[in-house]
């Protein structure tokens, strides 16, 4: 348990790289086992970095994702009221555009990134506590993508994303 007890702020104030990747998961933090082996897995670890000072904190591990073209990946996720989810993905350069989607229970959709560039963001503020589903997929281009899902309080601001990643 090397990162037990860290929160991802204090990940944002230097023990990143001294202490390991971690993530939070209810209330523990654990190593971030699928990043830093690669150069998308070590942009990720730099957007995880990044965002955890304006209060997002990273549920679970991200998904690593093998997108072929025109096709997609489907994360089923239990989403509450009273807080904010954010969906993240970035991919390597070979998906040319790359969209984050959120459905409700129902299949209905909640939010959708279509920009097309590869990453995304999809932010949702559930009206109820339910399951959703977070849906990824490359419309041009086929490689690999992290899609991970960050928690904040309602309000709180992401930035531009690619600020996040350059910096």
């Amino acid at each position: 348990a090397l990162c037990a007890g860290l929160s991802v702020a204090s990940i944002a104030v230097g023990a990143l790289g001294a202490l390991g990747e971690c993530a939070q998961n209810d209330g523990r933090a654990r190593p971030l086992r699928a990043l830093g082996h690669d150069p998308l897995g070590r942009r990720y670890l730099r957007l995880v970095h990044n965002i955890a000072g304006r209060g997002y904190n990273l549920e679970g591990e991200p998904q690593r994702l093998l997108l072929l073209e025109g096709q997609g990946g489907v994360r089923e996720v239990s989403l509450r009221v009273g807080r904010c989810y954010t969906f993240v993905g970035i991919a390597t350069p070979a998906v040319r555009d790359l969209n984050l989607a959120v459905y409700d229970g129902s299949g209905d959709p909640v939010v959708e990134d279509r920009a097309a560039d590869a990453h995304s963001v999809a932010h949702v503020c559930p009206q109820r506590t339910d399951t959703y589903f977070a849906v990824a997929r490359a419309p041009r281009g086929a490689g690999v993508a992290l899609v991970g899902m960050f928690v904040s309080e309602p309000g709180s601001v992401f930035g531009e994303m690619s600020v996040l990643l350059d910096t």
